[in-house]
């Protein structure tokens, strides 16, 4: 069997077929339709989404860890727990003060929505996403 036997997508995408070998394969993200999507290709492999941080659960971890750390000394030195309540208060109040006056929240904006997600799937139904060799930050799309 030769590539032109081959069923696939590619009649959707004409105007990116290589007219050598009949097929999609392109490093131009112009393949994907969907805006949103093409402008999270553009950056390319590399780029991570900007993580939500919640100040309260950034203080909750540390709570805990810091109870966590003072069981651990208090098993090491034989003392009670209750040994380290002003030394705990102190911290926390000034580990609280910190986290909570830090810019660190950046107001959540979801890469990809639930009508991006479907166009994705479409994507990786039609095509081999990958990144090319010594320019990582490229994307190809291959089709299947």
């Amino acid at each position: 069997m030769n590539l032109s036997q081959v069923k696939c997508n590619c009649h959707l995408y004409s105007e990116f077929v290589d007219p050598v070998v009949g097929h999609v394969i392109t490093g131009n993200v112009n393949v994907v339709s969907n805006k949103k999507l093409r402008k999270l290709f553009k950056k390319g492999y590399s780029f991570i989404e900007p993580v939500y941080r919640n100040k309260h659960a950034i203080f909750k971890s540390i709570m805990n860890d810091l109870t966590s750390y003072i069981k651990k000394l208090s098993q090491k030195f034989s003392v009670s727990e209750k040994f380290f309540d002003g030394w705990k208060a102190v911290v926390l109040d000034k580990v609280k003060s910190k986290v909570f006056d830090l810019d660190i929240c950046p107001k959540r904006k979801q890469a990809i929505l639930d009508s991006e997600k479907n166009d994705l799937l479409t994507l990786k139904e039609h095509f081999i996403i990958s990144s090319v060799d010594k320019a990582s930050n490229n994307v190809s799309f291959t089709c299947k």
